[in-house]
């Protein structure tokens, strides 16, 4: 058995290890035009702004959307 698998069977044997610690979710995804190519045009109005939306942002690109959900 590999490293990597005893350590999944380990955490699979003890699934209390998850309620340990915080997580959230971080979504990225590229927009692309329907020619394929990537987007040129600014972030979507509908979305909010790009750098003050709680939860969609844009991370080094107007392509790039970037979606954040909240630690819990």
């Amino acid at each position: 058995m590999s490293k990597f698998a005893e350590r999944l069977q380990t955490v699979a044997n003890k699934p209390e290890v998850f309620q340990k610690f915080s997580r959230g979710l971080e979504r990225e995804s590229l927009r692309y035009t329907p020619e394929g190519a990537l987007t040129q045009t600014p972030h979507p109005k509908a979305l909010g702004a790009a750098l003050t939306h709680r939860w969609i942002t844009t991370d080094f690109a107007e392509s790039l959307l970037e979606f954040i959900t909240p630690v819990s």
